[in-house]
Formats: C-alpha cells, structure tokens, sequence
C-alpha cells in the first residue's frame, strides 16, 4: 500500500513496515486520510461555487465527460489522466499492417499511432549487421504479433505503467526469432528491445515479484522457446532469485495443435529447461484434432468466486437427482478446457460397415496434475466450436447436423465438501471462513461433481468472453458475439437455471444496440476501478466500446441524481438540529427557574 508524507506518495514495504511503531504507522495513515479528505473538501466546494453560479446565471450545466476538448490532429488536447472510477483509458489496437494505435475510451480519438514493424525490423538488422534503413528491407521480414501484455513497475513514488509488445519474427524465409519490445503506453515510446534467437511457444507474466537494486518492484516474465528453453525477462539475478524460489509452484500447460497433443511443464533448478510433468495425446487413429482451448488469464479474475454456496430449488433436476438443496462450487484456478473433433467415419464390425457423423468431445482438465476431471460426448456437430471457462463453469458453443445453434454449461461442485450434515446458513458460514483456514492442493483435491445442461440459442455464435471487475464481486456476464455482428450480454445466473430446452434472448439484452459490428471476431473486456463497471471492445473489420455494469451501478449515482436538493437537505437538517438543541436548552433552563 501507499502512505503519504509530506503530499509524497511513499511505498512501504513489508519489512519497512514492522520496522515502524504502531504509533507512527497511524500517524501517517492519519495524515494520509486528511490529505485525501481536504482535497474532496476543495473539489466540492469548487463544484458547489461553479453550479450556483451556472443557477444563478441560467446557463445549462454541462457534465465532465460531455465537455469539448481543444484537440489538434496530433491529438494535443485530450484529457490523459487517472479519474477515479477508471472510465479514462487507452485503448491500444494492433493491425497486420504493422501499425499500433491507441485510442481514447471516452472520445473515441486517435491518440497516436506508431509504425512499430519497423522498430522490430531494426531489432534484427542491428543484431546481424547490416546497415540500411529499416524501410528498404522490411519486405525480407514476415512479423507476427504473438502477445501484449501490461507490465507494470512500482518505484517508491510512482507507477509505471509499461507494455511488453512480443513478435515472431522470419527473416528472409530461413532465420526465425523472436523480439520483444518494452514500450510506453502513453506516447508509444519504445524505452528496450530484447532479441531471443527462437520462437515462443508460451509466454507468461508470474504472480509473484522482485525487488530490483533500484527499489523497483516488477513481476517477472517467463517464456518458453520451441527448444523448449526457459527464458527470463529481465534476465536479471533478483528477477532470477525469486523464479528459482518459487520454480515448484510454477505449472504451464499448453496446446500443440499440430502434435495433436496437450502438456503441462515445469522449470528445472537451474532455470534453463522446461520439465514435460505430463502429457495428453489425442487419439490420431480416429482423426480427432483440437479446436479449440479455453486458458484462464495470469491474473485469475475470472476464478474470484465470492459466492461460493448453490442453492438448488426442489424443482430444480440436481436436487431431484442428488437430493442436495446446496453445493459448494469448485473453486480451482488451475482447470482449463480443451474441445476436440473428429470427421465423419465409417466403422467396420463383424462384416458391418456403420457411418458415423462428424462429434466433438469437451475435455476439462487440471493444469498442475494433467488429471482429466470431466469429459463429454457430443454427435452430429460442426468442426467449429467456441468454448469459454469462467468462475466454476465451462460453457461451449456448437452447431448441430440440423443447423441448429446449441450452448452447454458444465458446473462444477467441490467434491470434497461434504454437505449432508450442514444446514445453508451453516455452508454459507463455513465458505466464510474455510478458504482462509484451509489450503488447498491440486494433487490431494478429489475430483468435482459435475451438472451439465444444454438448450438451444436463438442465434449463431462467432465468439464468447466474459466480463471482469476489479474485485470480482460483481456477477460475470457472458459477452457473446453473433455472426450477425451483434453483442449480447448474457447474465451468468441466467444460463444456469434454464429449465426450457431454447434459451430466450431479449432484446434489451444486445448491447451493440442498433450497431452492426462487420466480421466480428473477438471481444475482449477490462476491469475498471469502479467495482460495477466493465470496459468492453469488440473488433473485425470494425471497433466498438462500451462499458457495461452487468449488476447495475450500484457503487454510483446516476447522472440524473439531484445533488443540489441533497446539499441543501442536509443543510437543513444540520440547521434544524442545531436550532432544536438550542431551544431543547433553553427549554430546560426555563424549567430549573420555574
């Protein structure tokens, strides 16, 4: 956390912190409070003069957000600070043609843009030597975009915030490598390049941090090369330290589409190799091929799971199943899901020859032991399937040999809580308290119970993601795209209780309103400061924003609300009390005379 000194923010850390007594600790937590609260002193009464006045005046009173800015072409103008709700952001859009842009959130404005291949092609040219501009021979060079990933340092007075921008790079159709470039996201400045001679199978940013010689305190980022070599970035020995540290807590799975196979591995002791911890092959005999993979994000938004108790109505088909009114929800952050499909085949047994159609099978699996917790059958599909994993429930899209459009949820429940015993008030209680006291491990957790269902959607899917808060207390939404490039918004609670076999849709349901987003293709979401509040953007031939609150906003007054009736109500009320303890006293001064 942050404590203030003097207007100075200053990072305490852990070890400063004991150092400290009590009574200072307080002290600046005091100061700090004071601080903050004397500013949103000024800032109210700075906005109580300006709408008196605009009262007083007659002049209409124009919002924060509606307000024109004086913007040049370079885009000059443009409000770039941090507000408090975290509405104010970038937005940063890669295309094939080499060019980085950023984007204002709230003015939709091209902020700057950047020919950022060249930055890459000049990466490699200065390595091999050769001299020219980077213009006359970026058409030797084939670039490919393999992540972005936000890399934030903390110093002991600020925040930087940085972007790490990886490339796969073929240089002229023989040598391959890979660049990786640190850029600033404010004004696309390029501030470090990193070249490894191979190409990355996986990139991941880990959760735990070092503390650099210059107090700076980072998440390092772990690659892994098609030699399957491990590579550190920055390759410093504090950033080292800590990996080797922490290497047995260090499990990364992936999906090798064209080896047909899915593995885990960890890093070796002396952090130069991945180990290969297991394997998953995939049955080459029956053609079965993946399509598609569902990971989960470094930073496990989508399994902080708050509510971690179901309650099952009677009429519910688990509780007429299992007899079971609850269930605690499974709460592993290490499940991925993985769907795979198989051709049309013709199957020879005992002289009969039987045609089967083209299935799909829905693997759901435990990344640190490879144990495969869940699998399903399905028949008569379509090669293409969407699948998407989200708090405790794995959803998937496909499409029937009726052209149909079919979606599944899969729940899983935490086996290893027995539940017979114990009341809902009593589950409820002991979900409070158990995750504090009781740790919990891939290699000794049972499998879960699963519950699955699937209805038929009233339109077809091109794409599914989820929505994240800053918490994780505000219910998900499922964001899904259509081939008719709409987006609806999906409550999470609604796709679990369907007891009808079609799903209905209604349209206040689709966000993208009236829009049309050509070719849509993905959709990707952002948590803002405001717990309720979501960043949303949508892009194929087109880009659409929107911030969504899938619980409503209701950490925030609407831009309606009265404030002038509410300061002047509370003026009144102060007035009043203060009036009526006066004439309380008089009151009874008059009866001690009497």
């Amino acid at each position: 956390y942050q404590r203030r000194v003097h207007g100075k923010a200053v990072l305490v850390t852990q070890d400063e912190e004991e150092q400290l007594s009590l009574i200072d600790v307080v002290h600046k937590r005091l100061t700090a409070q004071g601080i903050k609260l004397q500013k949103d002193l000024v800032e109210f009464g700075k906005w109580i003069s300006e709408e008196t006045l605009q009262r007083i005046q007659g002049t209409p009173i124009v919002n924060e957000e509606d307000k024109e800015d004086e913007i040049d072409a370079e885009g000059r103008g443009l409000d770039m600070t941090q507000d408090r709700f975290g509405f104010n952001k970038l937005i940063l859009a890669y295309s094939k043609t080499g060019f980085l842009y950023a984007l204002h959130s709230i003015k939709g404005l091209l902020v700057w843009q950047r020919y950022i291949l060249l930055d890459v092609v000049k990466v490699v040219l200065s390595e091999k030597g050769i001299s020219g501009a980077p213009h006359e021979h970026h058409e030797r060079f084939k670039v490919e975009l393999v992540s972005m990933i936000p890399y934030d340092e903390k110093s002991e007075l600020h925040l930087h915030h940085h972007l790490l921008f990886i490339f796969d790079v073929t240089f002229d159709g023989k040598w391959r490598g890979t660049v990786v470039l640190k850029a600033n996201p404010i004004d696309g400045n390029i501030e470090s390049t990193t070249l490894i001679k191979n190409t990355l199978l996986h990139t991941t940013l880990l959760p735990f941090y070092y503390k650099s010689s210059s107090h700076i305190l980072a998440y390092p980022l772990l690659m892994m090369d098609s030699n399957f070599n491990i590579h550190i970035y920055p390759d410093t020995s504090e950033a080292r330290k800590v990996v080797k540290e922490n290497r047995q807590k260090i499990f990364v799975y992936l999906s090798q589409t064209k080896s047909n196979y899915i593995a885990g591995y960890g890093v070796d002791e002396s952090l130069t190799k991945a180990i290969e911890r297991w394997r998953i092959n995939f049955d080459t005999e029956t053609r079965e091929q993946i399509s598609a993979v569902s990971y989960k994000s470094v930073d496990r938004e989508g399994f902080k799971i708050r509510e971690r108790i179901k309650l099952f109505p009677e009429t519910h088909p688990y509780f007429k199943k299992n007899k079971r009114d609850f269930e605690f929800k499974y709460s592993n952050p290490n499940v991925f899901a993985v769907a795979t499909t198989r051709p049309k085949q013709r199957i020879s047994q005992d002289d009969e020859v039987t045609t089967v159609g083209p299935s799909a099978q829905i693997y759901i699996i435990n990344g640190v032991t490879g144990a495969i917790l869940h699998q399903a059958y399905i028949s008569d599909v379509s090669p293409n399937i969407d699948i998407l994993v989200v708090e405790n429930y794995v959803i998937y899209h496909y499409v029937d040999s009726g052209m149909r459009s079919k979606v599944g949820v899969v729940e899983l429940f935490d086996g290893s809580n027995p539940v017979s015993n114990l009341s809902p008030l009593q589950a409820m209680i002991r979900s409070l308290v158990e995750p504090k006291a009781k740790p919990q491990s891939s290699f000794i957790t049972p499998p879960p119970s699963v519950y699955t269902t699937s209805y038929n959607f009233p339109y077809a899917i091109s794409t599914l993601t989820s929505t994240y808060s800053s918490k994780g207390i505000t219910t998900k939404m499922i964001m899904v795209g259509t081939t008719l490039g709409q987006i609806l918004g999906i409550d999470l609670r609604s796709m679990e209780n369907i007891q009808t076999p079609v799903l209905v849709v209604p349209d206040t349901n689709i966000i993208s309103y009236n829009k049309t987003i050509h070719r849509l293709k993905h959709i990707r979401s952002s948590p803002a400061s405001l717990e309720s509040t979501s960043h949303v953007i949508a892009f194929g031939l087109d880009l659409f924003y929107i911030r969504v609150a899938p619980s409503k906003t209701y950490d925030m007054l609407g831009s309606d609300f009265n404030y002038w009736l509410l300061v002047i109500t509370t003026f009144a009320l102060i007035v009043g009390t203060l009036t009526c303890k006066h004439l309380a006293k008089r009151n009874e001064l008059s009866l001690a005379w009497a």
